[in-house]
C-alpha cells in the first residue's frame, strides 16, 4: 500500500512533502489544480519500472503509455529546465515493513539524468549521488563508500536501481529495486473518458492485464476470469472472484440494472453484453443503454479484477452518472478497501461520492476502516503554484474545514431563491 508521496518541481506543483495517502484517498479541486499531476506522478514510476530500457532514468511516454508527458521542458516547473525534479515514494509491505524512495533529476548536456537516489528499508539507508564531473558516490547508513569511489561505472539503473558494484557489496539492495517493480506492478489505472460499450467484443482467450486505460479490455478481463473459474478445481474456486456476479451486484446497487451477463455469439470467440435496466423486460445489449452504464463498467470491473493488495488509480469516476449512483460508488470503494485490500486513489468532482464517504464514516462498524485510512484533500492552484490542503472530519464523518465555496455556493443560490420567492409573494399580496 503507498503511504506517502512527495513531489518537487511537476507541472504545477512546486513543492509537496510527504503527502500521506489511505486506503481510500479522494482529491478535489478546481480544474487545473493540480489533481491529475499527483496520479500521473504514480503513472511515471509505473511506465518506468515497465520499460525495458534500463538506461533511461525516466519513461516520459507516449500515446501508447500509461501517460504522456511530453519533453522535460513540458512537464518541469515553470518550463525552466534548470529546476530539479524530484519525487518521492512512500509504501508498505504486506508484513506492515515501509520503504521509502526519494529522487532526484536534472536536465544535463539535453539529457535527463538521476542526481540522488535515496532508499530507506528497516534499518538500512542507501544513496547515490551525482558529483559536478558527473560520477556518482555511494553512501550507506550516512557513511560514504572510499573503497567505490567517484565514477560513472555507480550511475543508476532507471532512477531505482542500484548498479552491480553496489549490489555485489550490499546483496540486500538488489531486492529492494524488486521491491520498486512490484509496487509498480500492483498500480492499475482508467483514465477519465472510458470508451463506448461495443456490440460484439472478440476474445483471443488471453487475460489482459488490466482494463486498459480507457476501458477497451474490460469485457475480455471478465471472459478470462470466467475461463479461469470453470477449469479451476472446485476447492479453488472460493478464492476466485465472479466477476459478472459482482459487477451485476453493483450495477444494480447503482440503480444502473437489473441484470448482466456475457453471452457468446454463435460458436466463434464472439461475445455480447447484456442488461435489463430498472424496469424494462427484455434484455439489451449494453450499446443500446444509457451511456453511464458503459463508463461505469470498467470501475466495476477493474475493481473485482485487480488483484488483492493493487492500487487502483481512477480519474473522474462519476462522469455520467446521476447523483445516487455517484453516492453507491462510494460504498464500493469502501467496501472494496476492506474486502480486498484495494487502495483506491481517486479525482473527482463529486459531492455525492464525498457526502457518502461521510456517511460511511459516521455508520461504521468497529471492524470497517477507521478515518486513517480515508484522507481527503483539495488541490488549489494560486499564482501558477499547485498546493493542497487536508479536509479534516471526526467520527460522525463531519468535515470541520469546509473550505470557502469548496462545491460551488449552493448556499447563497438557495438564500438568493428564497429571497426571490419571498419577494414574488410580497408582490402578489399588492
Amino acid at each position: 500500500m503507498l503511504t506517502s508521496l512527495s513531489i518537487g518541481n511537476f507541472k504545477s506543483w512546486e513543492k509537496l512533502d510527504r503527502l500521506p495517502l489511505g486506503k481510500v484517498t479522494l482529491l478535489f479541486g478546481e480544474n487545473s489544480s493540480g489533481k491529475t499531476s499527483l496520479i500521473q506522478s504514480l503513472l511515471l514510476l509505473k511506465q518506468t519500472a515497465e520499460s525495458y530500457d534500463r538506461a533511461q532514468p525516466l519513461n516520459l511516454g507516449t500515446r501508447e503509455t500509461h501517460v504522456d508527458l511530453g519533453m522535460y521542458e513540458d512537464l518541469i516547473y515553470g518550463h525552466e529546465v534548470k529546476n530539479r525534479l524530484s519525487f518521492g515514494f512512500g509504501w508498505r509491505e504486506a508484513g506492515g515493513k515501509e520503504i521509502k524512495l526519494s529522487t532526484s533529476f536534472s536536465y544535463r548536456k539535453k539529457a535527463l539524468c538521476v542526481m540522488n537516489l535515496t532508499m530507506e528499508y528497516e534499518k538500512i539507508t542507501a544513496s547515490l549521488t551525482r558529483g559536478a564531473t558527473d560520477a556518482y558516490e555511494f553512501s550507506f547508513s550516512g557513511e560514504k563508500d572510499a573503497k567505490l569511489g567517484k565514477t560513472k561505472e555507480l550511475t543508476p539503473i532507471k532512477f531505482y536501481g542500484f548498479p552491480k558494484l553496489v549490489t555485489q557489496k550490499h546483496p540486500e539492495l538488489s531486492d529492494l529495486s524488486l521491491k520498486v517493480e512490484e509496487l509498480a506492478a500492483k498500480i492499475y489505472y482508467l483514465g477519465p473518458l472510458r470508451v463506448q460499450s461495443l456490440r460484439e467484443y472478440t476474445w483471443s482467450g488471453s487475460a489482459p492485464e488490466g482494463v486498459g486505460k480507457s476501458g477497451v479490455t474490460a469485457i475480455q478481463a471478465i471472459l478470462a476470469r470466467k475461463f479461469e473459474r470453470t477449469t479451476m478445481k472446485k476447492t479453488e474456486k472460493a478464492s476466485n472472484i465472479d466477476i459478472e456476479a459482482s459487477t451485476e451486484k453493483w450495477l444494480k446497487k447503482l440503480g444502473l440494472a437489473d441484470t448482466f451477463a456475457i453471452k457468446s455469439i454463435g460458436n466463434s470467440r464472439q461475445y455480447k453484453a447484456v442488461i435489463k435496466t430498472p424496469g424494462y423486460k427484455h434484455e439489451a445489449n449494453v450499446l443500446d443503454v444509457g451511456v453511464g452504464v458503459s463508463q461505469v463498467l470498467p470501475i466495476i470491473i477493474l475493481a473485482h479484477y485487480a488483484p488483492e493488495g493493487s492500487i487502483i488509480l481512477l480519474e473522474q469516476p462519476e462522469i455520467h452518472l446521476h447523483p445516487l449512483a455517484q453516492a453507491n460508488l462510494a460504498e464500493m470503494f469502501f467496501e472494496l478497501a476492506q474486502e480486498r485490500n484495494i487502495q483506491f486513489v481517486v479525482e473527482t468532482h463529486s459531492e455525492h461520492l464525498l457526502t457518502r464517504l461521510q456517511r460511511r464514516v459516521a455508520e461504521r462498524r468497529d471492524d470497517e476502516l477507521t478515518n486513517e485510512d480515508i484522507k481527503l484533500y483539495v488541490c488549489k492552484r494560486e499564482q501558477q503554484v499547485s498546493t493542497i490542503e487536508k479536509l479534516d472530519f471526526d467520527e460522525d464523518g463531519r468535515i470541520k474545514n469546509w473550505p470557502p465555496n469548496f462545491f460551488g455556493d449552493t448556499l447563497s443560490d438557495r438564500e438568493a431563491i428564497m429571497r426571490a420567492f419571498v419577494k414574488k409573494r410580497k408582490r402578489e399580496m399588492i
